[in-house]
């Protein structure tokens, strides 16, 4: 019954894992393509 509960535990806590690291990637590659949006934007305005 132990082994049961700490199976399911290590299960539920790779699962939270695993969805907290895709949130942050999806901010991470959010705040590059801002980044790059942001950087492109003053390129051209230089090129004017």
């Amino acid at each position: 019954m132990k082994n049961t509960f700490l199976i399911i535990g290590i299960t539920l806590s790779a699962i939270v894992n695993v969805i907290a690291e895709t949130e942050v990637e999806k901010e991470v590659k959010q705040l590059i393509l801002d980044d790059n949006a942001y950087a492109l934007k003053n390129l051209k305005d230089k090129a004017k």
